[in-house]
């Protein structure tokens, strides 16, 4: 009798196990804020990259009458003559002259409208700003759809970046986003929630490379740009509907100003006046703020610089990888993020932020030598798995950031962040090309070791930074334990609110 009592437990017992999972599922889920805007911006960046990149590739072999340019045939062979070789080397720089063009095309203005939505978003709140990247998300997606299918020349393309910069690109969501996550976490796990969402996007780019080489191997270009263009508007809709608003009460917003109000704040000199103020107010603090921001900018360089040469240096030979590989080699980079997230979650409590960038970039290095040693499709799928906690260092750096500053200036603090990074993109840009480049013929491997000897810079001036910092740190703690109740709770009871509503 005992025996079935263990094995069937009363219909009570049961029912009481089910509303705890219920609850626990539900307390979860409104923690859930700006993540899935992080994972759907990501698949529309990840694959927009990939399509791009491949199309441009194409274009260019289908100019100098190479068919099939990213099937593997001909490469595999090994029947390539010289003048076929030639070709290809020749195609493969164009195709990384092409990348950097639209990487300036996009600098340029989003590096304006960066500065400007950051800071705006402390006063606005953050979903106005979200909206107007994501509208400019939709304004690229249209001109490359435009331009694949009536087969125009690529230099469209080139007004379609402008038009993603001038909504701010990805940085402004990144910028947005994180202030977003500073808003409502505490500094004790401030490093955590940005984990999560460095998570997010893990998530959601390795999604996207799982998906899109299969997807352009099998339909081509354009049924993957009107996927992304879909994304798009259900973020839009996500953020304008279901997401909460959140703003610093403190710093005088106008969050329940008409969306006119908000527009117009835009175009004032709020956002530098309150930027320049952040950066003024103590220059103390400022100095330590832009050492971190020095050494995000280095560890963006790597990572920008990689990913602009990457795609280019397995089509070509002696790779030669297919659309599908292509996204299985992605899916694995991107796991990083899982990976990074697993490692802070384990090690966050009982390790310093010094060792766990020591590891990142001991990660990171490893990796990169990799890919310059390698000439076969294994020791390349290698260099992923030895690489796999190099994001963990832009999460450490980005936690810092947000922990040496005030609850009021965080969007102007990621405002910086997003600058940095978008610059980082195009010096990136100049470098990983340049030396790809002029280094093709001779070691097309050298660009990755370039990577890894800012890798070690990075490391050696992050040392000193952290030394610098760490008493800021500690102190910034302390303080934010007695405030948060009564500075920043009012974040959380407008999740609940909402939540409640919905």
């Amino acid at each position: 009798m005992s025996v079935n009592d263990e094995s069937n437990p009363p219909p009570e017992i049961i029912a009481v196990k089910v509303k705890q999972v219920v609850l626990h599922t539900f307390k979860t889920l409104k923690k859930v804020t700006v993540e899935p805007i992080l994972f759907f911006s990501i698949i529309i960046i990840v694959m927009y990259s990939i399509v791009s990149s491949q199309y441009i590739y194409y274009r260019l072999s289908k100019n100098y009458g190479i068919e099939n340019a990213t099937e593997t045939s001909e490469c595999v062979s090994g029947n390539e003559t010289n003048v076929t070789r030639e070709l290809q080397n020749k195609i493969t720089i164009e195709a990384n002259q092409w990348n950097l063009y639209l990487n300036v095309a996009g600098f340029v203005p989003s590096f304006f409208s960066t500065v400007l939505m950051g800071t705006w978003g402390d006063k606005v709140g953050r979903r106005l700003p979200l909206t107007c990247n994501f509208i400019g998300y939709v304004f690229m997606l249209i001109m490359y759809i435009i331009v694949i299918h009536l087969e125009l020349d690529i230099t469209y393309l080139l007004v379609a970046r402008v038009a993603c910069g001038i909504g701010g690109d990805f940085s402004a969501v990144l910028c947005s986003c994180y202030a977003y996550l500073a808003d409502i976490s505490r500094h004790n796990d401030r490093t955590l929630r940005v984990a999560i969402g460095e998570a997010s996007t893990g998530l959601g780019s390795l999604f996207a490379s799982l998906i899109s080489g299969v997807w352009i191997a099998a339909q081509g270009f354009e049924p993957p740009l009107w996927f992304l263009f879909s994304v798009a508007l259900a973020a839009i809709f996500y953020i304008t509907v279901l997401l909460p608003e959140v703003v610093p009460r403190s710093n005088g917003s106008i969050s329940s100003a008409s969306t006119f109000e908000k527009l117009r704040s835009l175009f004032s000199p709020y956002p530098f006046t309150h930027l320049w103020k952040f950066l003024s107010e103590n220059w103390d603090r400022t100095r330590k703020v832009l050492g971190v921001v020095v050494c995000f900018f280095l560890q963006v360089i790597i990572f920008d610089g990689v990913q602009d040469t990457h795609i280019i240096y397995v089509l070509s030979p002696p790779l030669c990888w297919s659309s599908t590989l292509i996204g299985y080699g992605s899916a694995l980079q991107d796991a990083t993020y899982l990976f990074s997230l697993i490692t802070i979650k384990l090690l966050n409590e009982k390790l310093s932020d010094i060792w766990l960038v020591f590891m990142s970039t001991l990660s990171n290095i490893g990796g990169l030598v990799t890919y310059a040693a390698a000439s076969v499709t294994w020791v390349m799928f290698l260099g992923y798995t030895i690489g796999l906690l190099a994001s963990t260092n832009a999460i450490i750096l980005r936690s810092m950031i947000s922990r040496l500053v005030a609850k009021h200036e965080q969007g102007a603090a990621f405002a910086l962040i997003a600058c940095s990074e978008s610059t980082a993109s195009l010096v990136a840009s100049f470098i990983f090309n340049g030396v790809y480049a002029a280094t093709v013929i001779s070691f097309r491997g050298a660009v990755f070791l370039v990577g890894a000897g800012v890798q070690i810079i990075m490391f050696v001036f992050y040392s000193f930074v952290y030394q610098k910092t760490k008493s800021d740190l500690e102190a910034n703690k302390a303080e934010e334990y007695h405030n948060f109740n009564t500075d920043s709770v009012w974040a959380m009871d407008d999740l609940d609110k909402t939540s409640s509503k919905l």
